[in-house]
């Protein structure tokens, strides 16, 4: 047996050498960080101790895991008592992990639970080599602490390697097999050519692991954060980290035309594997002040973020190169610091210097022209502009791009002017969706996901709008199916909105408790991401479940909380969100820490006043409801959008007849169906229509219906009830 050679590992070889020739019955078992070379050799790695994934959080199943039963046994060693259960867990899997299960690392992090709790040693093991600094003093002296543990290693490196191995700590870590550079990467950026790398995988301090058919090269936790101290001291970090940055710009660059051609999937796929990368290029370029490539980078990571509904993602690092960059943009990079202004609008300003700001970025946009750009800014809501702005900037648009000779790009401006033409046009569904299908055929031919998804999005609203709820869930259905192979399920064409749709038409169509499962996974995807307007929305949608189903006190819990969550997330003011005094604050729940000061869309408030004003009429409650339909009057006034106002106007119908007003509801019922633009087959409307009838006789209620359609764009006051 011999123990420990890589010190010595020239000498132990030549002894072999000359021993196994003239003994052949010899058999040698000999432990070393690196292979010894010899003919016969048999290599047997030992691996890290295997760690719990991210989500494995029972006691049970993390203590199936080797490195976690080791914890536990040297832990309850010196801390008598000490087992990992509920409250426990969280922390002891987290510094198994961030210790790549390597035993000593977790023998010596385990003995320091004499003195510190689970959570503070996590919260300590970010500076590892001191929290693991005390080990055994009957240890050998390198094997005492972590750090002597590595330094014994790094000692034994020839200079090169020493030099490979700290500018290799650049690239992002992750968790035990993921990260790590490709060796074209680690050439470019390090310098490292296959036999550095090679030598410093047979010492094993890199980590060698094959994906698909790419060999990709990482550091573990602990010999990353060694290795970026040397990388600091050798005065090297803001080169190579440069040069990190570069590399991974470049492919992003690549990358992102191809995010709108049928190589979409395999595009995607390269930028989530480097996406530690790009986010550690960014980190690095914006402190830095190399506004260029913080610039450079945000613009081609956009479509990405877009397509998977980052948004706001995307206006964080927007909003942190627009700092880097300043007010005037590098010369050549107009149009991508227009962009950053664009996304991170909210962020940059307030009020009156916001919307200057974003005039003057969109100028810049429209004359640079990349469509992506434009469409992507029309399609996620305009970033908080008027509307009549978003419909004369759409319109300029689809001028611009309908007869461009990029078929993507003329389906884009199709699918922009679609949507302007069902949302705010008056009488536009027709036209919208002949450009929808238009569009849809296009994107099919291209083998483009993101926009068959969408497409199919807004026609299944265009069906919904006629009154053809199966029709618009199978359309929806299939825009679900397209949107989870780009990963965009909970973010297309904006937060929760496409399953707290697919929700919504399961419920309208008959199957309530079907739909509550899918609504009740977006709630919680957005509580976890602190997303207020997302999860509003499902809030929403899970209250007009309760009224369907006669839940009315649930149903009343459920609106009032996606109130609530409205108004805390509104930019201040928000005359919409003002709503009746019944209501304000009333939600109760737990409360969800999210982003603040986001646009929200006035059509959604009116849209749970005017579920709440259902709830309301059915629970025996005219003047709550008279409250509720006021709110949802007031809040729509502020949107131009045509087929929200005539739901609205239909659920002020409903309350309207049941208030006694047959006259009035008659009037709403006309001024909806001229705002809708097409007849609707809703079976809800049918009924309402011919209750109305039959309390007005048919020839007073045509009188009244004509009438309400000749009013274009209503006045609220026509409908207001009293105070």
């Amino acid at each position: 047996v011999l123990d420990n050679c890589e010190h010595v590992v020239d000498a132990v070889a030549e002894l072999l050498q000359r021993v196994l020739p003239v003994a052949p019955g010899v058999r040698v078992l000999a432990t070393s960080r690196e292979p010894l070379g010899v003919p016969g050799e048999v290599l047997h790695p030992v691996p890290p101790l295997a760690v719990p994934g991210a989500g494995e959080g029972s006691p049970a199943k993390a203590l199936t895991y080797p490195a976690v039963a080791l914890f536990a046994a040297r832990a309850a060693a010196v801390r008598p008592g000490f087992a990992v259960d509920g409250s426990t867990v969280a922390d002891v899997v987290r510094v198994c992990r961030e210790l790549d299960g390597i035993p000593l690392a977790i023998e010596l992090a385990a003995a320091r639970l004499r003195s510190l709790t689970p959570a503070q040693l996590v919260a300590a093991i970010g500076d590892r080599f001191a929290a693991l600094g005390r080990g055994s003093r009957t240890a050998d002296p390198r094997h005492r602490t972590l750090r002597s543990v590595i330094d014994w290693s790094w000692d034994l490196l020839p200079p090169a390697e020493r030099v490979a191995l700290r500018r290799l700590s650049v690239f992002s870590g992750g968790g035990a097999y993921s990260g790590g550079a490709t060796a074209h990467a680690a050439a470019e950026v390090c310098g490292a050519d296959l036999e550095v790398l090679s030598c410093l995988v047979d010492k094993s301090l890199v980590i060698a692991a094959t994906t698909g058919e790419e060999v990709r090269y990482r550091l573990l936790e602990s010999v990353r954060h060694y290795a970026a101290e040397r990388l600091a001291e050798a005065g090297e970090q803001y080169a190579v980290r440069q040069a990190h940055a570069e590399y991974f710009l470049g492919v992003a660059e690549r990358m992102e035309p191809r995010l709108r051609t049928e190589r979409q999937l395999e595009a995607m796929a390269v930028l989530e594997e480097i996406r530690g990368e790009l986010d550690a290029a960014l980190e690095f370029a914006v402190p830095a002040g190399l506004a260029r490539t913080a610039l450079r980078l945000v613009a081609a990571r956009l479509w990405w973020w877009v397509i998977q509904g980052r948004r706001r993602e995307a206006a964080h690092w927007a909003a942190a190169a627009v700092r880097t960059a300043g007010t005037c943009p590098p010369p050549g990079l107009e149009a991508e610091h227009a962009m950053c202004l664009l996304l991170s609008a909210h962020e940059t300003a307030g009020d009156t210097a916001r919307e200057q700001v974003v005039a003057r970025a969109l100028e810049v946009v429209q004359e640079r022209g990349h469509p992506a750009t434009l469409g992507s800014w029309a399609i996620m809501g305009g970033y908080g502009t008027a509307v009549g702005d978003v419909r004369s900037r759409a319109e300029q648009a689809v001028r611009r791009f309908g007869e461009h000779p990029d078929a993507w790009t003329r389906a884009t401006a199709g699918l922009v002017g679609a949507i302007v033409e069902f949302e705010l046009t008056p009488g536009g569904a027709p036209r919208a969706e002949e450009r929808l299908r238009t569009v849809l055929g296009v994107y099919r031919g291209l083998g483009e996901r993101w926009g068959t998804a969408v497409a199919l999005f807004w026609l299944s609203l265009v069906m919904e709008n006629r009154g053809r709820p199966a029709e618009a869930l199978a359309l929806l259905e299939e825009s679900a199916a397209l949107a989870a192979e780009i990963g965009g399920t909970d973010g297309l064409p904006g937060p929760s909105m496409l399953p707290v749709r697919l929700g919504q038409l399961r419920a309208r169509t008959g199957d309530p408790s079907g739909a509550v499962p899918g609504l009740e996974r977006a709630r919680a995807s957005a509580e976890r991401g602190g997303d207020l307007l997302a999860l509003a929305r499902t809030w929403h949608a899970l209250g007009e479940i309760s009224r369907r189903t006669g839940d009315h006190q649930e149903a009343r819990t459920r609106l009032t909380r996606a109130l609530d969550l409205l108004r805390t997330a509104a930019l201040p003011p928000e005359e919409h969100l003002r709503g009746p005094d019944e209501y304000s604050r009333a939600g109760g729940g737990t409360p969800v820490a999210g982003m603040r000061g986001i646009v929200v869309p006035p059509q959604l408030v009116a849209f749970v006043f005017v579920e709440l004003a259902l709830v309301e009429v059915a629970a025996g409650e005219p003047g709550a409801a008279r409250a509720a339909v006021r709110g949802a009057l007031e809040a729509i006034d502020a949107s131009e959008d045509d087929t929200a106002r005539a739901a609205v106007l239909e659920g002020v119908a409903h309350w309207c007849l049941s208030d006694g007003d047959p006259a009035r509801a008659a009037l709403a019922l006309g001024a909806a169906a001229t705002l809708r633009g097409v007849p609707t087959g809703d079976q809800e409307v049918a009924a309402l229509t011919r209750r109305c009838a039959a309390r007005l006789g048919e020839a007073e209620y045509k009188t009244r219906y004509d009438l309400g359609s000749t009013l274009r764009r209503p006045p609220i006051t026509a409908f207001l009830p009293d105070p």
